[in-house]
């Protein structure tokens, strides 16, 4: 029993880990995924909410870039624990060359012990390739670990992979690496190596890959990859069947590290690199409604029990989102998706019949994020109003990116003519403020103009 100090068994509701506010830290507008807010289960036992909705945070990464003309290519992306000082040392390898098996490829740099050797190999003949290597040693008897592979496939003519060691003996630029293929008979093979100093560990957190055919960009986008160790170095790696006349250029924050290229032979490497310093995890967020009230253009008709509202002369798609609320002939109805820019659909059925009439706007919930990366949010809603797209619109940036909890506080409305505000509080940064439904957050502007500037003793 409970007063002996044993856990009271019966349970006190049948819905399990409900949301619930923790009341000294929080006002019932935060959001139950917000840093001050706690579950509570059946037993009343309690945790933090954050923990459950935040895992990741934000820290989405999908390295990506161009290349100066169409291209098939294989794509693979690696992240691993690093320390902030993490950076490229040297290009340790690069050759294009029509080899088979096994292939030796100089090292040309030193690469001193402890750090990470990181060694990428592609090739166009032998496609499908899965892996691309039997086995990768050094001359010196180093472990490597390959971490990922891509596959070409009928219609891509190319296939990458990523090998990784942290170095236990030296390197010197007499010393060599020998890559055992899966298919002996030769390839346009191109091989790329490069060593990082300050690399924590050689097992990746996470990993992404991508083929692509005949196009003029390469990415992660459609395997966006996440990890849970900062700081970290995420390394990427792209191949494509093409002669040095097709360039690639990085994105997304990436630079190259190494490469290897051919004026003769169509197969060229690239190696990038990015260290990131902290997560971009949420650090304060809320559910603001704005209750900002729009006039939008056109007119709408609608009908008795149904939920489709048509527009003639209206932008249906850039005026409303899922959640936000439609007024039509004194009637208002909150709206769950629009089909396009003269049909939209509202969650309950219209009482009225309206024909061609005016309308109103007014702003639905949004979720605002304060993050790590410091920077704030607001989402775009999905069908039925749902929290969707968390970072859809960058409010502000630039913000401190100290591990300071913030807060979120609504206020305003001081007289009917003035929006609904809200003030976000980090301890650092001057204070951010939102009016109603904008696009961006600004800090609060210096002392009122009716303060004095000099101190007025009472007579």
């Amino acid at each position: 029993m409970a007063k002996q100090g044993n856990v009271y068994t019966i349970p006190l509701g049948a819905r399990g880990m409900v949301t619930h506010l923790n009341r000294w830290l929080t006002t019932a507008g935060d959001l139950s995924v917000a840093q001050n807010v706690t579950f509570e289960n059946d037993m009343v036992q309690k945790e933090p909410a954050a923990a459950h909705y935040d895992t990741v945070g934000l820290a989405i990464e999908a390295p990506n870039g161009t290349f100066s003309a169409n291209s098939d290519s294989t794509f693979a992306a690696l992240w691993l624990p690093a320390q902030i000082s993490a950076a490229i040392v040297n290009q340790i390898a690069s050759t294009v060359v029509s080899s088979t098996s096994p292939m030796t490829v100089a090292i040309t740099a030193t690469c001193a012990v402890g750090s990470l050797v990181i060694l990428a190999v592609g090739q166009r003949i032998n496609k499908t390739d899965f892996p691309i290597l039997t086995a990768l040693t050094d001359s010196k008897g180093n472990t490597y670990t390959r971490q990922k592979t891509t596959g070409g496939s009928a219609t891509i003519d190319s296939d990458v992979e990523l090998w990784t060691s942290i170095l236990t003996t030296q390197l010197t630029n007499t010393d060599t690496f020998t890559l055992t293929f899966t298919t002996a008979t030769a390839d346009d093979r191109a091989v790329t190596a490069a060593n990082y100093s300050n690399v924590t560990s050689a097992t990746t957190e996470a990993v992404a890959a991508a083929a692509f055919d005949n196009v003029a960009v390469f990415s992660s986008n459609t395997n966006t990859y996440v990890g849970r160790s900062y700081p970290a170095l995420l390394l990427a790696v792209v191949h494509w069947p093409q002669t040095s006349a097709v360039t690639a250029t990085w994105l997304g924050g990436f630079t190259q590290n190494a490469s290897a290229t051919s004026a003769s032979l169509s197969s060229q490497i690239s190696l990038a690199s990015k260290l990131v310093p902290f997560s971009t995890a949420i650090t304060a967020q809320v559910d603001w409604k704005a209750d900002q009230v729009s006039t939008p253009g056109g007119t709408v008709t609608t009908s008795v029990t149904s939920t489709v509202v048509t527009g003639v002369g209206t932008t249906f798609v850039t005026d409303f989102s899922p959640g936000d609320e439609i007024v039509a002939g004194g009637e208002t109805q909150v709206v769950n998706s629009i089909t396009n820019n003269l049909i939209l659909v509202t969650v309950g059925q219209w009482a009225t019949a309206n024909a061609g009439v005016a309308y109103q706007r007014r702003s639905g919930p949004r979720v605002i994020t304060a993050a790590l990366s410091g920077k704030i949010y607001k989402d775009k809603p999905d069908a039925g109003g749902n929290t969707g797209n968390l970072d859809f619109i960058t409010l502000v940036s630039g913000l401190t990116t100290t591990r300071h909890r913030g807060k979120f506080v609504i206020a305003g409305k001081e007289n009917a003519g003035q929006q609904r505000k809200l003030f976000s509080f980090n301890g650092v940064d001057p204070v951010q403020v939102l009016l109603g439904d904008g696009a961006t957050m600004a800090a609060v502007a210096g002392p009122p103009a009716d303060w004095k500037s000099t101190l007025i003793l009472p007579p």
